[in-house]
């Protein structure tokens, strides 16, 4: 049971920097199930003997997952992973790879154990690098016309009109050429980079402190060769043009307009401060802009908004999945205003307050939401943001003159680039 004056704190993790340089962050909760993560960050903008070539880290990732020192036979520790009923993946990213493996909180020490064997001891055969060269072409085809985004609109932004600001698809999937270089030996050399690049973190969610004796023996005992210190690509994002831009595509079936805005990068408090604007406005319960084009005009079923901040700038928008053009002029028109009067609006600010004020009191996130959060700031190259660290930032918003000041810096969407995606005519 929580104390009254006690308020459990999601995000709190421990740091501990274990005999070969390895962070280990863990937090300890109440929990049925147990998380272990191993991350490594390689940039793909490193050079000289210690880059990967491009694709290689994926095709890395892919094989790590197949066979281990410790478990003879193709797919044999996913098979016992399987049947003991744990879950596992691994991505990889723009910057590095992450994997993982969750499951029943009395396994914590397996989960552990099986993780380090995943992780530091792969075996790379030709017969294996064949099949996954050939898993990850078809992989890069399926993803060749948008990549990357979650809808249409932000796949084509972040691909086309930023002209590859963000890692292209050829840097993570590779060229054919690319794959086709691909040796043990060579993905022997990308694992001992993975294992020492930079510093390589695990992060884990526990039940109980007894498994840290197992994630110390498992993951503080390799050797780490000599690296040096990670450095970030922090070109700024370039536009191909200001926009408007309108493009038909047979694979959307709604109209989708999107307003845009890309600025410098903001501290990590700010860009929190932001999040929480964003969120009074279009958040599905509360959203005011949502509200407006939902409820009370019935123009939209869905709103997506975001607002993403990174060493490389800050990202935020709306999609609108319209269903008539004419619309659009008179959504672009109404949006300012409903800023502005929500911006404004303190009752309005203390409802957004008290909502996420009880979504963090009340503990909805899961385990695997909890170390995503702690995962996401060490790819950021940040220390994790603790919920007590965000409440104190999100109290601040109770100033209405600084909820209107960072309204008028930052989402003022007259300065916005317009996207516009149409189905084609003939609604195939």
């Amino acid at each position: 049971m929580w104390e009254s004056d006690h308020m459990y704190d999601p995000q709190l993790f421990q740091k501990e920097v274990l005999a070969n340089g390895v962070e280990l962050y863990t937090h300890i909760r109440t929990t049925p199930v147990v998380y272990v993560s191993f991350l490594s960050e390689l940039s793909l903008s490193l050079t000289g003997d210690s880059a990967p070539q491009d694709g290689h880290l994926h095709l890395l990732e892919h094989l790590m997952m197949e066979r281990t020192e410790g478990y003879e036979g193709r797919g044999a520790l996913r098979e016992i992973l399987e049947r003991r009923g744990f879950k596992q993946n691994a991505t990889t990213g723009g910057s590095g790879v992450e994997f993982w493996i969750g499951g029943r909180a009395d396994d914590a020490a397996a989960i552990a154990t099986l993780l380090a064997d995943r992780v530091l001891r792969p075996v790379f055969l030709p017969e294996d690098i064949e099949r996954e060269v050939s898993v990850i072409q078809n992989e890069r085809a399926q993803r060749a016309r948008f990549y990357p985004g979650s809808n249409p609109s932000s796949k084509w932004f972040q691909t086309e009109v930023l002209n590859g600001a963000w890692y292209p698809l050829e840097r993570i999937f590779g060229s054919d050429a690319d794959l086709a270089a691909a040796t043990p030996e060579r993905l022997a050399q990308v694992h001992a980079t993975l294992l020492s690049y930079g510093t390589p973190k695990v992060v884990a969610v526990l039940p109980e402190e007894s498994a840290l004796a197992t994630l110390r023996e498992a993951f503080g005992g390799y050797a780490r060769a000599s690296s040096p210190a990670l450095t970030w690509s922090v070109d700024p994002l370039g536009f191909t043009g200001p926009g408007p831009f309108e493009a038909r595509f047979s694979t959307i079936k709604t109209l989708s307009h999107t307003l845009e805005r890309i600025c410098a990068p903001v501290t990590r408090k700010e860009g929190d401060q932001l999040w929480f604007l964003m969120h009074m406005l279009g958040n599905s319960d509360l959203g005011t802009v949502y509200k407006h084009f939902r409820h009370e005009l019935s123009w939209i079923y869905s709103l997506n908004w975001w607002c993403n901040n990174s060493p490389r700038g800050l990202d935020l928008g709306f999609e609108f999945p319209l269903e008539q053009a004419d619309r659009i002029a008179e959504t672009t028109r109404l949006l300012p205003q409903l800023i502005a009067s929500t911006l404004a609006d303190d009752a309005h600010f203390q409802s957004c307050r008290e909502r996420l004020r009880g979504t963090d009191a009340f503990g909805y996130q899961r385990a695997s939401d909890v170390i995503d959060g702690a995962i996401g700031d060490l790819q950021s190259g940040d220390p994790i943001r603790t919920q007590a660290m965000r409440d104190a930032w999100y109290d601040e918003l109770a100033s209405r003159e600084l909820r209107v000041a960072l309204g008028e810096q930052y989402l003022d969407f007259s300065q916005a680039t317009h996207i516009t995606l149409h189905p084609d005519s003939d609604g195939s």
